[in-house]
């Protein structure tokens, strides 16, 4: 519990966030990013929407949003630091979609809380998960010190707790 506290602390809050919100803001992060990586030089996919394509024309559902809010700064937290240390490109870049955000064209499936018995009510709110994993596929080239620099940064990084796999 000490653990998932410390955890906690590191992510990256979900503010409420209607979702025109959440869609201007996605369009001052994308033109952000690309303006970063024209002046460090590095080349992105093209029309590249920092994951969230579909929304670049479209409004999530409104409990989403927040959850896509919150991805988002985290999405932005790591281009940040591949944008900084110069990689050559970002070869691809793919976001796995969030439960919440398709919820009204599925029917919800109960997720299991661990360590929690299922003792609630139908009308009962469920208890939020205290660690959600986003999924992100992400592809660059980069020199050898400028690899280095990008793993060593996404490591140390204090604002977000992520996790690399190859």
């Amino acid at each position: 519990d000490k653990f998932k506290d410390e955890l906690k602390k590191e992510i990256v809050p979900a503010p409420p966030l209607a979702p025109n919100e959440f869609q201007s803001r996605l369009r001052q992060a994308t033109v952000a990013t690309l303006n970063r990586a024209q002046t460090n030089s590095v080349k992105l996919p093209d029309k590249f929407q920092l994951g969230f394509d579909e929304f670049a024309m479209s409004l999530p559902e409104t409990a989403a949003a927040p959850l896509l809010g919150q991805e988002l700064s985290q999405i932005q937290m790591l281009l940040n630091i591949l944008l900084d240390a110069k990689v050559d490109s970002v070869t691809s870049f793919r976001r796995a979609p969030l439960p919440e955000e398709h919820a009204a064209l599925s029917t919800p499936t109960p997720s299991p809380v661990a360590g929690r018995a299922a003792t609630a009510a139908k009308t009962a709110t469920p208890p939020p998960a205290l660690l959600k994993r986003n999924i992100v596929d992400l592809t660059f080239r980069a020199t050898p010190a400028a690899a280095r620099k990008v793993l060593n940064e996404i490591v140390n990084s204090s604002g977000q707790f992520f996790i690399i796999r190859t």
